[in-house]
């Protein structure tokens, strides 16, 4: 027969355990949030160990679409309606025009995971790209009636100067360059050099 204090000692145990298993549970739910808000926000990508002292920016290997898969690519110029990632993704920062009390802000911030695919919002040509301060790895496109769409912090840009580009042409992959504290695509839209907010011409996923 137990003494009375290996009893003691034995429900104490017993009670210790219980608190860890809820602990554990706790713990479990915890990391699940967490990971799916780094999921959110990219945090979860690790950078390669290839991109180490590389000077051009790598980005994840592009895989090609199923080949009868539809496609709703159409030709010539066009103006930008179309949202450009395939993901709806996360506004974070709107447009902010300026002679507000915060830093002017053209075009929207959308959260999105470093290397997610960015598509021309419409048909155009490529007016300018390359690399800048602020917008880090960009692309500016021209399209009909003086518009133009700009795309920052890219990682990857996969079009030349000059190219024609049909609407939803893929023109580079998603980043975190430039001026920016998390991965994101910076999506300007341009009527004769006056910002315009994209949502006004465009709608998520359409």
């Amino acid at each position: 027969m137990l003494s009375k204090w290996r009893l003691n000692q034995v429900a104490r145990l017993e009670s210790d355990n219980a608190k860890v298993r809820q602990l554990s549970a706790a713990l479990d739910s915890v990391e699940s949030r967490y990971a799916q808000v780094r999921q959110m926000i990219g945090g979860d990508i690790v950078r390669d160990p290839m991109t180490v002292g590389v000077a051009l920016p790598l980005a994840p290997a592009v895989y090609a679409r199923v080949a009868d898969a539809p496609r709703s690519l159409s030709l010539g110029l066009s103006l930008p309606r179309r949202w450009p990632l395939d993901e709806a993704g996360y506004i974070t920062r709107g447009q902010v025009g300026t002679g507000t009390s915060d830093e002017a802000h053209p075009g929207i911030d959308i959260a999105i995971a470093i290397g997610s695919i960015v598509r021309a919002s419409g048909g155009g040509t490529v007016h300018q790209l390359g690399e800048d301060p602020e917008y880090g790895f960009f692309v500016l496109l021209d399209h009909p009636d003086e518009y133009q769409t700009m795309y920052g912090h890219l990682s990857r840009i996969v079009v030349q100067p000059g190219a024609s580009v049909a609407p939803g042409q893929v023109i580079g992959l998603s980043g975190n360059t430039g001026r920016s504290t998390a991965p994101h695509l910076h999506f300007e839209i341009r009527q004769k050099g006056v910002s315009l907010d994209p949502r006004t011409m465009v709608k998520e996923g359409s």
